[in-house]
C-alpha cells in the first residue's frame, strides 16, 4: 500500500505535455471542444508573414521581410571595353537583377488596406519575378569570370561595382525566395488554458503596424470536469463476517463456525465524488495511448450489504486514475463497521460452552484497504462553469525555413 501511494505521487509531480491545435487563416474561425487545462499551443497556417505580421492578443510573434530598396545604380557605364564584352556579360547581370528586383519591389503594396492574401503573392512572384530570378545563377557565374579576366585596374574597379550591385540585388532575392516559397508560412503562440472557460483567441493582420482588416477568433472551450460524481462497487478488506455454531467429526460438544472470511469482496453499492487534476501526468502522447489517463483523488459513501447486522453505511477515500473520462480505479481507505469475534471467542473452532446463549458479534468501526470501480455519471463542475476569458499569449519561436 505503501509503495502505491508512493508511485501515485511521484506520478502527480510530473510535468504534463503541451497539446497543439491548427488552424488555418484567415477562413476557418475555430472551435475546439474538450481543451485540457494547462499550457496549450496554437499554430496558425497559411499566413502571409511575407508581407504582413500577426498579432495574438497584442503580442507580435512574427516577422516580415521589410519593404527593399532598389539597390544603387550607375557604375555600369564605365564598365566596358572597345570590344564590350565584359560590359555584354557583367550588363546581363546587372539587367536581369534589376528586372527582379523591381518585379520584388512591387510586391510590396502602399497600404495596408486592401490586404493580399499569401496565393496572391506567390503568384506574383511566379509571373513577374521568377522568370528574371531564375537566370541569375548562371548570369552571376559568367559575370564572375568575366570580372576575374580584367587587368586594367580602373576597368575591374568599375566592374566591380557593377558585380557588387548586381549581387546585393541578388543576395536579397534569395532570401525573399527562401522566406516566401520554402518555409512553412505560420505562426505559433502558447496560451494557458483555465478550467472552465471558454478562451477566445484573437489574431490580427498588420502591415508596417497597420491593421489590414483581417482577423481571426479562435475558441477553445476547456474541460470542466474537475469534480465529478460515479456509481458502481467497492472491493473492501472489511469482512462480512457470520458466527454459527457446529459440531466437530472428532470432538464432543459445539464449535465455534465464522463465515465470509474472504479477502475481499464487493459492497452492494459506492457512490463516489472525484477531484481530478488538471493536468496530464505522463505527458499528452503518453496518456493518450494509455486511454486519456487521468489522476485524481475520490471520496464518497459506501453503502455495504452484510449479514452480521451492522451500519450499512461507510466511507471511502483515495486517489483515483480514470481512463476515457469515464471509467475510474480508485485504491484507498474503506472506513466501516465491522462484526469481530463475540466476546469469549478469539478464533475458528473455539469450543461453545453450554447454554451460551446467542453469538453476538462485537460490532466495531475499523478501516481496512479496498479499491474502488466506477463509472461517471455527470460532472459537477458543469454548473460553476465561468464566463469567457482573453488568455494571455506567450509568442512561440519561429519555425525554421
Amino acid at each position: 500500500m505503501t509503495r502505491s501511494l508512493g508511485l501515485f505521487w511521484f506520478l502527480v509531480c510530473s510535468v504534463a505535455a503541451t497539446a497543439q491545435y491548427g488552424i488555418n487563416w484567415p477562413k476557418q474561425p475555430s472551435t475546439f471542444t474538450s481543451v485540457q487545462p494547462g499550457s496549450q499551443k496554437v499554430r496558425i497556417g497559411g499566413v502571409n508573414d511575407f508581407l504582413y505580421t500577426y498579432d495574438v492578443n497584442v503580442i507580435e510573434i512574427s516577422e516580415a521581410i521589410p519593404q527593399p530598396q532598389m539597390a544603387p545604380q550607375g557604375a555600369l557605364a564605365g564598365c566596358q571595353t572597345a570590344t564590350g564584352q565584359p560590359q555584354a556579360d557583367l550588363g546581363t547581370f546587372s539587367d536581369e537583377a534589376d528586372k527582379a528586383f523591381a518585379a520584388y519591389n512591387s510586391l510590396f503594396p502602399k497600404a495596408a488596406i486592401p490586404p493580399k492574401t499569401l496565393e496572391q503573392t506567390s503568384a506574383d512572384w511566379r509571373d513577374n519575378v521568377q522568370p528574371h530570378y531564375d537566370k541569375l545563377a548562371d548570369d552571376s557565374k559568367a559575370a564572375q569570370k568575366v570580372l576575374d579576366a580584367i587587368t586594367d585596374p580602373g576597368l575591374k574597379t568599375a566592374c566591380q561595382a557593377v558585380m557588387d550591385s548586381a549581387t546585393s540585388e541578388y543576395k536579397k532575392l534569395q532570401d525573399a525566395d527562401t522566406k516566401l516559397n520554402h518555409s512553412p508560412h505560420v505562426v505559433e503562440a502558447t496560451f494557458t488554458a483555465k478550467n472552465c472557460k471558454s478562451e477566445i483567441l484573437t489574431v490580427t493582420e498588420k502591415y508596417n503596424g497597420t491593421p489590414t482588416g483581417q482577423s481571426l477568433t479562435a475558441q477553445f472551450d476547456v474541460e470542466c470536469d474537475q469534480v465529478t460524481v460515479g456509481g458502481g462497487i467497492l472491493l473492501t478488506e472489511i469482512q462480512s463476517r457470520t458466527y454459527t455454531s457446529s459440531t466437530s467429526p472428532t470432538q464432543s460438544g459445539q464449535f465455534l463456525v465464522v463465515g465470509g472470511t474472504g479477502r475481499f469482496r464487493p459492497t452492494f453499492l459506492v457512490g463516489l465524488t472525484s477531484f481530478n487534476f488538471p493536468f496530464e501526468p505522463l505527458g499528452h502522447k503518453l496518456s493518450s495511448a494509455l486511454g486519456d489517463m487521468r489522476l485524481g483523488i475520490s471520496t464518497g459513501p459506501v453503502l455495504q450489504n452484510s449479514k452480521s447486522d451492522v451500519s450499512a453505511f461507510g466511507w471511502f477515500v483515495g486517489p483515483t486514475v480514470s481512463f476515457m473520462r469515464r471509467l475510474y480505479l480508485s485504491p484507498g481507505l474503506h472506513v466501516g463497521e465491522f462484526a469481530d469475534f463475540p466476546l469469549g471467542f478469539t478464533k475458528q473452532g473455539d469450543p461453545i460452552p453450554s447454554n451460551f446463549g446467542s453469538l453476538t458479534p462485537n460490532k466495531r468501526w475499523t478501516g481496512r484497504f479496498s479499491i474502488g470501480i466506477t463509472v461517471k455519471g455527470w460532472d459537477l463542475t458543469k454548473t460553476l462553469k465561468g464566463s469567457q476569458d482573453t488568455p494571455a499569449v506567450q509568442p512561440a519561436k519561429k519555425p525554421q525555413s
